[in-house]
C-alpha cells in the first residue's frame, strides 16, 4: 500500500511540473501542512540543488524513465550554466521572488529537462531541487516542511547570474 501511495505522489508531482511546463499558472494555494508563519517577505529566494546521482547509483528504473547521464548542469533564467556535482550541493541564491523563472537542465551536454516555477507569496525563500532516483526526473520542493534533507548551509552561492555568453 505504501508503494502505491508513493507512486501516486510522484505521479501527481510529475503531472504538476508538466502542467507548469505547458505554460499554465501554478496553483496559488499553500500546500497542506505549511503554516502561514512560513510566509516570506523577502525580495529574493534560493534553490538548493542536491548532488546528482550517477547511473550506477540508480538500482531501479521506471518503465518511462529517461536515460541517466554522468554529468549535469543547470541554467536559471537563461543565465550562465552551473555544473552540478555528485559530491556536494549547489546553491543558486539571490533569485528574485517576483515573476516566472525558467530552469533548464542538461545532461552530458544535451538538453535533459526544462520547467518553470514562481515563488508564491506564501512560499518560503528556500526551494530544493533533487533528482528522483527511480525516474531520474528533477523535482522542485519547498524545504521547510516537505523535504528536510535539502540543506545548503555553508555552501558558497554559484555564479548563476554571470553575464550571458
Amino acid at each position: 500500500m505504501l508503494r502505491v501511495r508513493l507512486t501516486l505522489a510522484l505521479l501527481v508531482l510529475h503531472l504538476a511540473v508538466l502542467r507548469d511546463a505547458a505554460g499554465q499558472e501554478p496553483s496559488a494555494t499553500v500546500p497542506a501542512g505549511r503554516p502561514a508563519a512560513e510566509a516570506s517577505a523577502s525580495a529574493v529566494g534560493s534553490i538548493c540543488v542536491l548532488r546528482h546521482l550517477l547511473p550506477e547509483q540508480m538500482p531501479r528504473r521506471g518503465a518511462k524513465s529517461v536515460p541517466p547521464t554522468r554529468t549535469y548542469a543547470i541554467r536559471l533564467d537563461g543565465r550562465a550554466w552551473v555544473p552540478l556535482s555528485t559530491k556536494t550541493e549547489v546553491l543558486l541564491a539571490d533569485i528574485p521572488r517576483a515573476g516566472r523563472h525558467t530552469v533548464a537542465i542538461r545532461g552530458d551536454g544535451k538538453p535533459y529537462a526544462t520547467f518553470f516555477f514562481r515563488f508564491e507569496p506564501k512560499d518560503p525563500d528556500e526551494l530544493c531541487l533533487f533528482q528522483n532516483d527511480m525516474y531520474q526526473w528533477w523535482q522542485l520542493h519547498w524545504t521547510k516542511q516537505s523535504f528536510k534533507q535539502c540543506r545548503c548551509q555553508g555552501i558558497e552561492p554559484s555564479a548563476w547570474q554571470a553575464a550571458r555568453p
